[in-house]
């Protein structure tokens, strides 16, 4: 099934590049002059979005939250009476940790919830950084709200549905039309995608927001090697392979090569 789906996309990005068609070359024409006109000003300031309790939202409401995607993953926890060993050589347990993402009916928005390790410890570590730093500011506009615990953590965020990017409308608006923001927000961030892929983009409102927020990692951490992972274990257990693996266009990663070459001069 998965080689059959993967099959359907590839004749389907072929058909669309020939033809042309479903593709909004106006749309790509207003993304790319809001892009320049976005780059031209000064980096703007935070955005406050609007908070959610995260006690205050009952997602076991069937009426209102039906389950979209379950992204349970095991994760490692270190113990010295477990049973497992990690690639750390760390003796322990693999347990269930992740986040599940909700469609809620009347509000019309994907609602992504982080558990609480997973926030802290996990793949969200670094988004409270980039929300910080505005990287989403022009990347994001249908980010809706912010969910946070009573420890002030952030647990989650929604965002208004939209219509996910074929494969070349993602070639040809993101790694067209919005190229130079990610390049220029990757470096005055100091923060990467590290999963910057069609699916993770939706349109929206005549606005394109990337949607993987949490896939963020500071550049710093780019094309580093097994034992800088077990260095900053005790900083994020975002995982080897998480850290590792490369789901983003081949133009991005040339350009933080580059950037990181900078830094060693």
């Amino acid at each position: 099934m998965r080689y059959t789906k993967a099959a359907i996309r590839e004749a389907h990005y072929a058909f669309q590049k020939i033809t042309k068609v479903g593709f909004d070359a106006q749309f790509e024409k207003d993304l790319r002059c809001k892009a320049d006109l976005y780059l031209s000003g000064e980096p703007t300031e935070k955005v406050e979005y609007p908070v959610v309790r995260y006690k205050s939202i009952d997602l076991k409401d069937s009426q209102r939250f039906v389950v979209f995607r379950d992204d349970i993953y095991r994760r490692f926890v270190a113990d010295d009476q477990g049973e497992d060993v990690d690639d750390f050589g760390r003796k322990g347990l693999w347990i269930p940790r992740g986040c599940i993402v909700y469609y809620d009916r009347p509000g019309r928005t994907f609602v992504k919830v982080f558990d609480s390790y997973a926030a802290i410890n996990g793949e969200a570590r670094f988004l409270q950084d980039a929300l910080d730093n505005g990287l989403y500011n022009f990347l994001c506009p249908s980010l809706d709200y912010l969910i946070v615990d009573e420890n002030e953590n952030l647990r989650g965020y929604a965002i208004r549905e939209g219509e996910p990017l074929t494969r070349y409308e993602f070639e040809r608006y993101v790694g067209g039309a919005l190229r130079e923001v990610i390049l220029a927000e990757t470096e005055r961030t100091g923060l990467y995608f590290n999963d910057l892929e069609f699916h993770n983009v939706v349109r929206s409102d005549g606005l394109l927001s990337i949607i993987d927020l949490e896939s963020v990692v500071p550049v710093a951490w780019f094309g580093t090697d097994l034992e800088f992972a077990r260095q900053h274990l005790n900083e994020v257990d975002i995982g080897w392979p998480i850290q590792s693996k490369w789901c983003s266009p081949r133009w991005y990663h040339a350009f933080l090569v580059g950037l990181k070459a900078q830094d060693t001069v």
